[in-house]
Order: structure tokens, then C-alpha cells, then sequence
């Protein structure tokens, strides 16, 4: 297997970077769940009634993206996310 310039193979990598993306996902999409659970009257009032076009929810849904691009971001520098991607997203 092809080892890149750190001398890490391409698996090692990508395993190494899992738990945090699910950490990311899984606690951006599943707190966003508990605030309409536990404050819902709250947030409907701030935010409106839940449809598929509420901000909650959109970013609930964005979720494994946003986390993809923080991650890239961090571990590749801000360059390393290609603009035409971040277009294709927002």
C-alpha cells in the first residue's frame, strides 16, 4: 500500500479521523433533536414551526457536511476545501 509524505498509509488516516466526524455529526443532529424535544415551545417561537425549509432542521440534515468541512479544514488547512464544493453546499 502507497504511503503519503508523512508516511502514513491512506486507511490510517481515514480511521483516525472517524470518531470525531460521527462525534460532529451525531452531536450536532442528535442536540438539535433534544432542544425540540426539551424546548420546543421555545424554539418554535424563535424559529417557527417545524417544516423542511426550518434553519434547525436544515442544519440537522447538513450535518455529516458541515462536519466533513471543519474536519478538512482542520486537518488540511482552509485551502484544502475546493471552493467549488463550498458553492455546491451553500
Amino acid at each position: 500500500m502507497e504511503e503519503n509524505q508523512e508516511g502514513l498509509q491512506p486507511d490510517a488516516i481515514a480511521s483516525k479521523w472517524l470518531f470525531p466526524f460521527l462525534l460532529i455529526v451525531f452531536g450536532l443532529a442528535w442536540s438539535l433533536f433534544a432542544l425540540f424535544m426539551f424546548a420546543s415551545d421555545r424554539v418554535v417561537a424563535t424559529f417557527g414551526e417545524l417544516s423542511g425549509h426550518h434553519p434547525l432542521f436544515v442544519m440537522a440534515v447538513y450535518a455529516p457536511a458541515i462536519a466533513a468541512l471543519l474536519l478538512v479544514g482542520f486537518t488540511a488547512g482552509w485551502g484544502g476545501i475546493d471552493p467549488g464544493c463550498v458553492k455546491t453546499i451553500c
